[in-house]
């Protein structure tokens, strides 16, 4: 059984501004590519936010990872950067390019031989350099970032080689730097639209500089939310990997994650950099890492973050031999050794079965009642004075199960929307592939593309993945409808194992409304 998080309860930075396509978090080393010579460039700092452009630069990175539904995946983004100097030293997210088989660094259009020169895993960076020299640059802005500050985004969002600027203002000077994927004492939150693509490019003042450099976004919530690693941190970092030394990384490309129920955390590992600390020991991709130096790498008080397993490698040092422990669900095994030391590599101490789950019969709360579809393969909740009415509807993609759910039955998504409502569809045989297509059909369809505003929409698909359930989901959030008063929210969640599609459509004019949507949403089981 299998219960639907909604995108409205993901509170928390996702990698969604990363890259264009699934974050490369692979194996391998950097194959330069590329020609063109760069060196007729000026070679000098631009100034002004209208002569940044030659030097912010696009990045394209290709390889193989292993994610955890689909196992070992070959895969391209892309991202974005920008040069520091005029020797061609360029700072990106380390996401957008660590452990990639392949890297095109793009200068006016113009494909450029580069090498990685270090990253930093916990600050999410990395320096690349760029053959020849003579190149255009950015400068760091230096001074104190308020709120309110005019910044602008610029960048190579959704993969298109046209260079781009959103404006916005700094919202808040100092937020909470630690994620899943970084941990910061603090990041830039600002309202300059990224999307996939933008990772790693700058967030510019109106005179050309560096403000910070982008690397996250919140989930669709009512006011947009954008992240920068702030220019005091990345301008120190940077420094230091541009010698080509790593900072606080043993060389894996991962996420953390914890599991309350249960009161274990790790680090899933997606790629693992050859000739790296971590791969030296064993460490492999799709390797979960438990504990490093005798410490959880995830406990409860992380809440989900590398903000622990970070501050283990500060106090331990990176180069310092450390315990280490790995789970590797593959073979059901459990390894333990020690990282920077060649005499104790992992090796396997145990195995783990897990607990088998306590199915009991389900029952819904009180006020509502249980509705299902397809003879219960999809069940969620429904208030006990609502109406459903279940059916087969034909849509260009073919018959699917549907289920609408209203107070007011005659009126919802018959384009009055005097009522709220919710709809479901279920599509057999679709991919995840399908979830942005299917999601745009749904917003047509149902009315909500023409007669609301919406917010930036998740168009990458975003994964979600914790013991018991795995999907991946986009969806829109609408706003502003003609009809007064009406919000809406469509979304689209693929089950790779039940390889099913789900589609959702709700409609609600009140708090109260909002909640009882969420409720069903929250309500969905699988089985």
């Amino acid at each position: 059984m299998r219960t639907y998080t909604p995108s409205r309860s993901r509170r928390r930075i996702t990698l969604g501004a990363g890259i264009t396509a699934t974050a490369l978090m692979m194996s391998g080393c950097l194959i330069p590519f590329g020609g063109g010579d760069s060196s007729t460039s000026s070679g000098g700092a631009l100034e002004g936010i209208d002569q940044a452009r030659p030097a912010v630069v696009r990045i394209i990175a290709e390889g193989s990872y292993v994610d955890p539904a689909e196992g070992l995946v070959s895969s391209a983004g892309s991202g974005s950067g920008f040069i520091i100097d005029a020797e061609g030293h360029v700072v990106t997210n380390s996401h957008v390019v660590e452990g990639a088989g392949l890297v095109r660094v793009y200068v006016d259009d113009e494909a450029v031989n580069a090498r990685i020169l270090g990253v930093s895993e916990c600050n999410d960076l990395a320096v690349l350099d760029l053959e020849g020299d003579g190149y255009d640059y950015l400068n760091w802005h230096q001074g104190s970032v308020e709120p309110g500050l005019e910044v602008y985004t610029a960048g190579f969002p959704l993969g298109d080689p046209e260079y781009t600027l959103t404006r916005g203002i700094v919202s808040k000077a100092s937020a909470d730097g630690a994620s899943s994927f970084a941990s910061l004492d603090y990041t830039i939150e600002h309202d300059a639209a990224i999307q996939p693509g933008n990772s790693g490019g700058p967030l510019l003042d109106a005179n050309g500089r560096v403000v910070g450099v982008n690397y996250g976004s919140s989930s669709p919530t009512n006011t947009s939310q954008y992240f920068a690693i702030p220019a005091a941190i990345a301008e120190e970092v940077t420094e230091v990997l541009a010698t080509g030394k790593d900072v606080e990384s043993i060389g894996i490309n991962g996420t953390a994650w914890f599991d309350a129920e249960s009161d274990i955390g790790g680090i899933w590992v997606s790629g693992v950099r050859a000739g790296s600390a971590a791969s030296n020991a064993g460490v492999e991709p799709g390797d979960v890492l438990l504990g490093l130096a005798g410490r959880d790498v995830v406990t409860a008080a992380d809440q989900a973050t590398k903000r622990g397993y970070c501050d283990v490698l500060r106090t331990q040092g990176v180069d310092s031999p450390m315990t280490i422990v790995v789970y590797r669900p593959g073979t059901d095994e459990l390894l333990e050794g020690e990282i920077n030391n060649p005499a104790k590599p992992l090796a396997v101490v145990g195995s783990v079965q897990p607990d088998e789950p306590d199915v009991a019969e389900r029952t819904a709360p009180a006020g509502f009642r249980l509705v299902s579809v397809d003879n219960g393969r999809l069940t969620t909740v429904m208030p006990e004075d609502w109406t459903d009415n279940e059916g087969r509807v034909t849509t260009e993609y073919g018959e699917a199960n549907a289920l609408e759910m209203t107070p007011d039955s005659p009126n919802f998504l018959a384009g009055e929307y005097s009522a709220a409502g919710v709809l479901l569809v279920m599509f057999d045989g679709l991919q995840r592939s399908d979830l942005q297509e299917v999601r745009n059909f749904l917003g047509r369809t149902s009315g909500l593309n023409d007669m609301c505003s919406d917010e930036v929409p998740t168009n990458e698909p975003t994964l979600y993945d914790s013991d018991f359930e795995t999907y991946y989901y986009v969806d829109r959030v609408y706003y502003d409808c003609m009809v007064d008063q009406v919000e809406a929210e469509v979304a689209t969640m693929w089950f790779p194992e039940e390889d099913l599609l789900v589609g959702y459509v709700g409609v609600f004019k009140t708090d109260r409304q909002f909640d009882i949507a969420g409720d069903i949403l929250f309500g969905i089981d699988i089985t």
